[in-house]
């Protein structure tokens, strides 16, 4: 259900944002981001090498000035999380196959943006902050070089994702549009794997770096 619901969802959000900036004190600019995400699972999974896996992270922000250097956030993106590892598909056969843990997740973090000085038209700023995330799609895939085979997992599978980002941004001009570079990593606090995932392993968490560019709507 909550994959069905998730395009139309953000489609609403980004239709429904710019018409809240003119109407809510203080919420100075929104925008749209998009970017690549590379992420892994942490934990002690039995008899697998857990990697990092590319994937796409998207979506709509808006944030306030309330104060000089500082500028709260809420965002809400696009996620996809999981990990790679390795597949033997036959243990008589040399090599082996790639595999991947594909996870993806609406996600809202709530950000405290720290405005630094000027230098060069050029704003760079630090930011952290928790976020949540919902898990709307989850499963399995396998390319053996001619097909990706994919297999969704059941849906309690992989839980909420829970945790704390830290980031920079760097805003800058180019054409005449205002533009932000960002760059960030998500530290999953929690335990999201159901125990049949990875063998009874009881501590499986996300880690992802994001790199996105961003401009005002």
């Amino acid at each position: 259900m909550l994959r069905k619901l998730a395009a139309p969802l953000l489609l609403s959000l980004f239709l429904a944002l710019p018409a809240s900036a003119q109407g809510l004190p203080g919420l100075t600019s929104v925008g749209v981001k998009g970017g690549a995400s590379f992420a892994t699972l942490r934990g002690d999974a039995p008899d697998q090498d857990l990697g990092y896996k590319t994937g796409f992270v998207g979506g709509i922000y808006g944030q306030a000035e309330f104060i000089p250097f500082f500028t709260p956030r809420i965002e809400v993106l696009y996620v996809q999380k999981g990990a790679s590892t390795d597949v033997q598909p036959d243990p008589n056969l040399p090599g082996g196959l790639e595999g991947s843990y594909n996870i993806d997740y609406i996600e809202i973090p709530v950000l405290a943006k720290v405005n630094l000085p000027i230098v060069n038209r050029v704003f760079p700023s630090l930011y952290v902050g928790p976020y949540i995330g919902f898990p709307v799609s989850q499963g399995f895939e396998v390319d053996d070089g001619d097909e990706q085979l994919e297999d969704d997992f059941p849906d309690d599978s992989f839980s909420t994702d829970y945790g704390l980002v830290i980031g920079t941004d760097v805003d800058f001009t180019f054409a005449g549009k205002a533009l932000t570079l960002s760059g960030r990593y998500d530290l999953g606090l929690a335990n999201i794997a159901d125990d049949d995932i990875f063998a009874g392993d009881d501590d499986i968490r996300t880690g992802t770096f994001m790199v996105t560019l961003g401009f005002g709507i």
